[in-house]
């Protein structure tokens, strides 16, 4: 509760740390009257509904409608997987605006995602510091809650977007991390990543038929985890429906592809059998720097 009302006090009113929000809210809230402290928290409870979409999303929240699912994936990995908890500053102000219709689905889709990927980069792979976005996802936050026309919001989200293009984390700095990502069977502090990581280039191959991470995927190791580390790296990883994952198992790569790869309905998958006649250890590193260049600049659009 003190968080919520201290990110709600940023998003909405004025920067202030935890021990001067009480002298905040004395001076701010004008005059002190019923009614003025009436709405005032009548405007948080409506913002603690938003705080409640962003870090616990649920398709509830947009009564199961498909075309918010992205979404629901998005927040999630923002609040949760990434523990990116500055955002939910900005987050509270563009789900007013959403609500308040003055932003198009399309232009919102492009932000969130937009933020998605930031932080992907900036946070899980570099590990760079996140204070780096309080003050524009703060004075952000504010001037989206002053809008009145979707062209103020657009402003808004340029001004926003064009600080943080300046901290954009450079395609050399990202694949240099890229490349030595793994995934293991065990717990590693990389799965999470490479999970993440694999769904998206999952979905960038279905050509936009999908954009939400199918629910019948697994983690598929081209060559069996079982033949070395080397085997871990991102580059030997696709996704592959679970039961074909399973039947699967240590066999060799021309029979994977022949008795398995071949009857999946995954179009990454279909593509990369096209693709690779055979399967070779000089190939993971090869397809590794191969899906970096993909992942950079065709999934997260960066020149």
């Amino acid at each position: 509760m003190a968080t919520f009302f201290r990110h709600y006090w940023i998003s909405r009113y004025s920067q202030s740390s935890e021990k001067k929000l009480y002298d905040k809210f004395m001076s701010e809230i004008k005059p002190a009257t019923d009614e003025a402290y009436k709405k005032f928290l009548q405007d948080m409870e409506k913002n603690a509904k938003y705080y409640m979409q962003i870090v616990n999303p649920s398709r509830r929240d947009y009564r199961n409608r498909k075309q918010y699912f992205w979404l629901i994936q998005s927040l999630d990995y923002l609040s949760d997987k990434f523990n990116i908890v500055q955002i939910r500053i900005l987050l509270m102000a563009i789900l007013e605006v959403n609500e308040r219709k003055l932003i198009a689905m399309n232009k919102l889709k492009n932000l969130v995602q937009y933020l998605e990927g930031f932080h992907f980069i900036y946070n899980a792979i570099l590990s760079r510091r996140a204070n780096v976005v309080d003050s524009p996802y703060a004075s952000s936050a504010r001037k989206l809650r002053k809008c009145q026309t979707k062209e103020q919001v657009d402003k808004c989200i340029e001004d926003l977007k064009n600080k943080l293009n300046k901290q954009y984390p450079s395609y050399s700095d990202f694949k240099n991390k890229f490349i030595q990502l793994k995934y293991s069977k065990q717990e590693s502090p990389d799965n999470m990543k490479v999970k993440y990581i694999i769904n998206k280039m999952h979905c960038f191959f279905s050509n936009g038929k999908e954009e939400v991470f199918p629910d019948n995927g697994s983690i598929e190791h081209i060559y069996p985890e079982s033949a070395g580390e080397w085997a871990m790296n991102i580059g030997n990883l696709i996704l592959l429906e679970i039961n074909l994952n399973n039947d699967a198992g240590q066999a060799e790569y021309v029979d994977k592809k022949q008795m398995y790869y071949s009857k999946s309905n995954y179009d990454w998958v279909k593509h990369f059998i096209n693709e690779h006649m055979s399967w070779t250890k000089k190939d993971i590193l090869t397809r590794t720097e191969d899906m970096a260049d993909i992942y950079y600049h065709k999934i997260l659009e960066r020149d």
